[in-house]
């Protein structure tokens, strides 16, 4: 549902939904909500009958009671098309769903996107934090916990998306391998668990200090919540529907009042229809009302079509993928830099490896970005050249509790701190 009001549009007049299709990103029917009609106000004030007009004033109850009544209009009419949608993909709000499920003259489906369960997850566990207070001996319910099994669970999500049963075994596994339990990890195989290839030395990597959760209580309320969170069937990340809302922003601006009259429809409606056909849409409603487009229109709107459609294209490639990262980290360079006249780049092997596959691969996506580099006056340092060093001349800094002196393969050249 997408509100035409700025802000968290608890008072807006004015909502438009729709149903799109998850892999075809086409609308398959949407409908429009509005509170007031200007030329009844206008009557009413007035004392007097409003003028014969074409009134679009639908709904009379709160604007948040526009989704769940949107939704089940939606879902009910679509018999009348000879189809039914029997699965809605959509967020976890418990009013539309439920409607639906009591409105709907057949059975529909409810599942998550992944967007949407992820900040299920993340309310669920603020709420955890919120209500509880750590027993004697249990760890602290700290933000880095919480993002900790935010993290878990976009992954799990991630390298499992398709396959809803691993994807069961993986969320299933996330509480007790947090809590140092590994049962589950070993029965299902899973290969994000560290633990399986080196129970002696393994650390959790984003937790405090590296060590197990613990707490039978805080256990419990966790796999609960994540138990909770399994029961929901997910598909992958979709951003169809923003795309809709973007399109229907660039029509109806939030900043403006059109729900008034029928204005807003109108335009939600173009917004529906370049969005399934793009700008081609034009061309078609001008010919529908036998009116003819002439050939510059013709050619503009095909020129921007496939403007768009090379672009999606482009975008959705991995050189494009690239080439975005590459430019976020030159970026990010420049932004860093201040006042100093230049950056060094510091990396352990850095001369033999690193240095060379990010020069490479700035070569061959974004040449143009070495320009920009010489400009900042970048350079590479390598510390483990460095460090051969310091051991070769036997620094004092290097020396260990027995008098000796680390080696450079030695697992104490790692741990070592080098004292002045």
């Amino acid at each position: 549902m997408q509100w035409l009001k700025r802000g968290r549009a608890n008072d807006s007049l004015t909502g438009q939904g729709a149903i799109m299709g998850s892999k075809t990103k086409k609308v398959l029917d949407y409908s429009c909500a509005n509170k007031l009609c200007r030329i009844c106000e206008s009557g009413r004030s007035k004392g007097k009958d409003p003028a014969y007009h074409d009134c679009r004033q639908n709904h009379k109850g709160s604007s948040k009671s526009m989704e769940p009544e949107v939704g089940v209009s939606l879902f009910n009419d679509a018999p009348n098309y000879e189809v039914k949608y029997s699965v809605f993909i959509g967020d976890d709000d418990s009013s539309t769903t439920a409607k639906i499920h009591e409105e709907v003259g057949y059975n529909v489906e409810k599942w998550s996107d992944s967007s949407h369960a992820t900040r299920t997850l993340v309310s669920h566990l603020h709420k955890i934090k919120s209500e509880k207070n750590s027993l004697p001996g249990e760890s602290v319910f700290s933000q880095k916990v919480i993002d900790y099994f935010q993290k878990c669970f976009s992954y799990c999500l991630t390298q499992n998306k398709g396959d809803q049963e691993k994807m069961r075994k993986s969320l299933i596994a996330i509480v007790p391998h947090a809590f140092g339990e590994h049962k589950t990890c070993e029965e299902n195989r899973l290969s994000w668990c560290k633990w399986l290839q080196n129970p002696d030395t393994y650390s959790h990597k984003d937790l405090s200090n590296g060590k197990d959760l613990t707490g039978e209580h805080l256990k419990k309320n966790l796999t609960i919540t994540l138990l909770l969170t399994n029961l929901l069937k997910m598909l992958p990340r979709s951003q169809s529907n923003e795309s809709l809302h973007s399109t229907v922003g660039s029509k109806v601006p939030k900043i403006r009042f059109y729900g008034g009259s029928e204005s807003a429809d109108q335009r939600i409606a173009a917004a529906v229809a370049q969005t399934n056909l793009g700008k081609q849409y034009l061309v078609d409603t001008l010919y529908r009302a036998d009116i003819e487009p002439g050939q510059i229109t013709e050619q503009k709107t095909a020129m921007i079509d496939y403007e768009r459609d090379a672009g999606q294209k482009r975008k959705s490639s991995v050189e494009f993928k690239k080439q975005q990262c590459l430019r976020s980290f030159v970026d990010f360079l420049e932004d860093s830099k201040g006042s100093c006249d230049k950056i060094v780049l510091i990396g352990h092997n850095s001369a033999s490896f690193d240095t060379h596959i990010l020069l490479r691969t700035i070569q061959e996506y974004s040449p143009e970005l070495l320009h920009t580099m010489k400009e900042l006056n970048i350079h590479f340092a390598d510390s483990l050249i460095l460090f051969r060093n310091l051991i070769k001349e036997k620094h004092a800094g290097l020396k260990q509790d027995d008098g000796s002196f680390v080696k450079i393969k030695s697992r104490s050249a790692l741990q070592t701190p080098v004292r002045n």
